[in-house]
């Protein structure tokens, strides 16, 4: 997977451009055999920029069908996400929960409230409900993995991205939790 990176200015004068230069350069490459799909944005909330996204997502899924189409998000303002799946139609949303940055407790209790949350507003829109893990900066241990995984699988979720984030850390295999 990608983030569509489709922004004016970025190798092209327009965002539909720039988006269509970048998912070519992967989908067209046999180097890339393995690629699957497109994360649109991250939490967007403008109006332009989601219409912007809509016409990207318009043409990935008439050039390059078999991509799937995805939004990161993150719990809170339910409103605003429902907008945003209306206006942007996405296959799937990708729903942050970094675990691993909290301690086991009241943030749990909290997951939970909002993942049923998310789960709902996906399925009222027939949109895949994912939920993205936080694999690292500091390896989780396994019972924190599977608090993470079970009580989204009883929820709905319909995938899992395991996310790492360097910061500039230089990531290795030696460091790298080892889940994909």
């Amino acid at each position: 997977m990608i983030l569509g990176a489709g922004w004016a200015g970025k190798g092209a004068p327009t965002a539909l451009g720039s988006f269509q230069k970048h998912v070519r350069f992967f989908a067209d490459d046999p180097r890339w055999n393995g690629f699957a799909g497109v994360q649109m944005a991250d939490e967007p909330r403008d109006p332009v920029e989601m219409a912007q996204y809509r016409q990207q997502r318009d043409w990935l899924v008439e050039t390059y069908p078999h991509l799937l189409v995805a939004v990161c998000e993150a719990a809170g303002d339910y409103e605003k996400i429902e907008q945003q799946i209306v206006a942007i139609r996405p296959d799937a949303i990708f729903y942050q929960w970094y675990h691993s940055l909290w301690k086991v407790g009241l943030e749990d209790i909290w997951f939970i409230r909002h993942n049923e949350e998310m789960s709902n507003l996906c399925k009222k829109h027939d949109v895949s409900f994912w939920i993205t893990r936080l694999t690292g900066r500091e390896r989780q241990s396994d019972s924190e993995y599977r608090a993470s995984t079970f009580p989204s699988l009883a929820y709905g979720c319909r995938g899992f991205i395991d996310w790492y984030y360097d910061g500039g850390l230089n990531a290795t295999k030696a460091n790298w939790p080892g889940r994909s």
